[in-house]
């Protein structure tokens, strides 16, 4: 499994957990730590699992979509051309109409799926912990995205 140098806490856990897993089905994972900020043609030959995170926002999903893409910063790790999802990817990208776009972005979704590019392993709840001596509410927050400190209302 392929990983960057520095992993928080979280992320070394995962990867324990998930090297585990693999190994009770009777595969055994070798981790590899790299220092690359984009995989390299050399790395994405080497090497037949990456471990990577991403962050969807739900206002806009196409960006996680956008890796996919055959000219992305992860090009070592995408299939070669694919006409079929570059042409699902740019009608959800150019939909004018609301509706319309989250029917293309259902289709891409569908697509990107049967094609197995990539694989999710897990998933991560977010939890937000703060002191309510101190804080009264904290708002309406955006899951993952950021911390809307606007939105907190003191004690």
């Amino acid at each position: 499994m392929f990983m960057g140098a520095r992993q928080s806490t979280e992320a070394e856990f995962m990867a324990l957990e998930l090297c585990k897993q693999f190994e009770e089905v009777g595969l055994r994972i070798e981790r590899k730590n790299s220092t690359e900020k984009f995989i390299s043609e050399e790395s994405a030959r080497q090497n037949p699992l990456f471990l990577s995170g991403m962050l969807s926002l739900n206002s806009n999903p196409l960006p996680m979509f956008s890796s996919l893409r055959a000219k992305s910063f992860d090009s070592f790790l995408n299939p070669l051309e694919d006409k079929t999802f570059e042409e699902l990817y740019e009608k959800a990208s150019k939909a004018s109409q609301k509706s319309e776009r989250l029917e293309a972005l259902r289709m891409l979704s569908v697509y990107s799926i049967e094609k197995l590019y990539r694989v999710p392993l897990l998933e991560r709840r977010q939890a937000i912990f703060y002191d309510n001596v101190r804080v009264k509410f904290i708002g309406k927050q955006k899951p993952f995205a950021s911390l809307l400190l606007e939105e907190i209302v003191p004690n």
